[in-house]
């Protein structure tokens, strides 16, 4: 074999070897997303995984998917951006979202400043009365032993909502991802 079909073949594999890195490469990066949401940007990775709006209203939805020996419903963030000064401040919020429970629902909030954005995170349990058709719609299904997760990120560009809610056995999984999940948009 001569000194140039030497180099002929190195060149061929190191091109072959470029090739496969990059493509793994890009698959990596095509497991990770971002929705963007006002002047917020919330960055994810399995198992959230993107699900397609269902909704104009919706700035972002995605799914946290459980395995099957995990054997608990996938539960679903939805992502809300109204632009500035809509959807109302952070108190009206939290109280429609309690207000969405039959009854008084064991509920708790939390403020805290993160990297200089106030973010109020709320926790609410008991018997969630899920609307078909959005929240004004006036058929309401009762799921009892269900929790939901909230959060609002407060901006003067427009406050933007984040809600999850599902059977407790599956939102309680979830929640450190949830956190960790809002927190991503004001890592620096």
């Amino acid at each position: 074999m001569t000194t140039r079909m030497m180099n002929t073949t190195l060149v061929k594999k190191a091109f072959l070897l470029i090739t496969v890195l990059a493509s793994a490469v890009c698959l990596a990066q095509a497991a990770d997303g971002k929705v963007m949401a006002g002047s917020f940007i919330f960055k994810y990775s399995k198992p959230w995984v993107e699900k397609p709006s269902s909704s104009s209203m919706r700035a972002g939805e995605l799914t946290y998917k459980f395995t099957e020996e995990q054997k608990l419903e996938n539960v679903h963030a939805v992502f809300y951006y109204f632009g500035q000064g809509q959807g109302g401040d952070t108190n009206d919020n939290l109280k429609r979202w309690v207000g969405q429970f039959q009854g008084q629902p064991k509920s708790a909030s939390e403020a805290v400043e993160i990297n200089g954005t106030k973010v109020t995170f709320l926790t609410a349990s008991g018997t969630y009365m899920e609307s078909s058709g959005g929240p004004f719609a006036g058929k309401k299904t009762a799921r009892p032993n269900y929790t939901l997760l909230g959060a609002v990120l407060e901006s003067s560009q427009g406050n933007v909502f984040v809600k999850l809610f599902g059977p407790t056995a599956s939102v309680d999984e979830v929640k450190k991802a949830f956190k960790e999940l809002v927190r991503s948009a004001l890592n620096k």
